[in-house]
């Protein structure tokens, strides 16, 4: 019996001695941090697949948004206006000169520049006053350029230039009692809600100008996912959005987009594409820059959210100014005129008084006015910006 007890105790003291089953506190610890950088990067992996693919949507997006702005910008190249210069040498005799009336050439080829330029902002906006101001619950059109007139107009007979002795008006005004508006400009003013804002105008712009602009015949804006369009700021106008979910900007006339920082800056050496005669003031006016190629812009401000760039013209206070081109529209709207003296206008001052509407993509004579397209903030801002002037070089 004491041989049997003897076994059993040597038993139990051999089953206390021995480990119990299951993982150690370290092995746990351990484990967990194996976990956790597989995890991390997994997750890594997921981030960058999606910030890829991200990139590549935006990038899609852009491509249809240029594709449709590029070749309606090319169409102005050939685009009959809807007003015709006048022709003053086809005027009745006034009885007394024995010569006719006569617009200079320079002054024909500068009217027509001044009405294309005209036209592309109305068809082509990027902010809600390109189209009206919103007063009183309505929108309040910013009506066509006017062109005064001359009042005392110079005649040329032979190769000598005289002032008339009758003196007779020669002004364009596309408004006419609403009768000369463009068709798509009309649309956009009725499609402009009195809730509309600011904030994110260029998006919601886009989304106008794709609607009206038809691509193997059905609106291009069919060709964005209907996932990337939304109201962000809630105002009622939809608006384009990239790949983050956040508001694609437009700049029509980016002509502040010249990037110490960057290579893809505008070449201000390439000519105007709609002034062949050279017409701009800026050729003959000694102190202006001449007038150089601008292209629409349009970009996302990608990961970080930020453009890095003013998207509209604006104080350095980043005060938004917003332009009028005619004598009747809004009058919180600053008039865009160009100075009428020798010195401004050359021989074109003669017989011109009050305000000669000039719309100017260059905002060479509206003071200290900062471009659209300026870098604002740091590079970095702006190093991870998707635009269709890189779609271009590539």
């Amino acid at each position: 019996m004491a041989t049997v007890a003897s076994d059993r105790n040597d038993v139990g003291r051999r089953t206390r001695m021995q480990p119990a089953g299951g993982f150690t506190l370290i092995e746990v610890l351990v484990s967990l941090m194996l976990v956790a950088i597989l995890a991390s990067m997994v997750l890594t992996a997921v981030q960058g697949v999606t910030q890829t693919a991200r990139i590549a949507r935006t990038r899609s997006i852009i491509a249809i948004i240029d594709s449709a702005l590029q070749e309606q910008f090319e169409a102005y190249k050939y685009r009959p206006l809807p007003v015709a210069t006048p022709d003053l040498s086809t005027m009745p005799a006034d009885g007394v000169s024995t010569f006719g009336y006569q617009l200079l050439p320079s002054e024909a080829a500068r009217t027509r520049l001044i009405m294309m330029r005209d036209l592309q902002r109305m068809e082509m906006p990027d902010r809600i006053s390109d189209i009206g101001v919103i007063q009183g619950g309505a929108m309040v059109m910013n009506r066509p350029a006017q062109i005064t007139a001359i009042a005392n107009p110079v005649v040329r007979d032979g190769n000598q230039l005289r002032r008339s002795a009758q003196r007779r008006q020669v002004m364009i005004d596309w408004y006419n009692g609403g009768k000369n508006v463009p068709s798509r400009f009309s649309g956009y003013y009725r499609r402009a809600l009195p809730t509309w804002t600011p904030q994110h105008q260029g998006a919601e712009c886009l989304y106008m100008i794709l609607s009206s602009t038809f691509v193997g015949g059905a609106p291009a804006i069919q060709a964005i996912p209907p996932s990337n369009i939304g109201d962000t700021d809630g105002d009622g106008m939809p608006e384009i959005l990239d790949g983050w979910g956040q508001p694609i900007a437009f700049i029509r006339w980016p002509s502040g987009y010249q990037l110490a920082d960057s290579e893809l800056s505008i070449d201000m050496s390439l000519p105007d594409d709609f002034d062949l005669f050279r017409s701009d003031f800026g050729f003959t006016v000694a102190g202006v820059d001449p007038p150089w190629s601008l292209r629409p812009l349009v970009l996302s401000a990608g990961r970080d959210g930020e453009f890095g760039v003013t998207l509209a013209p604006g104080t350095g206070a980043g005060v938004e100014v917003n332009f009028r081109y005619h004598a009747m529209s809004p009058a919180v709207l600053t008039p865009m005129t160009w100075p009428i003296s020798p010195a401004a206008m050359g021989p074109e001052a003669e017989g011109r008084t009050g305000n000669y509407f000039f719309p100017d993509p260059y905002l060479r004579q509206v003071g200290a006015v900062v471009r659209p397209g300026t870098p604002i903030g740091l590079q970095s801002l702006r190093a991870d910006n998707i635009t269709n002037y890189q779609l271009a070089t590539e």
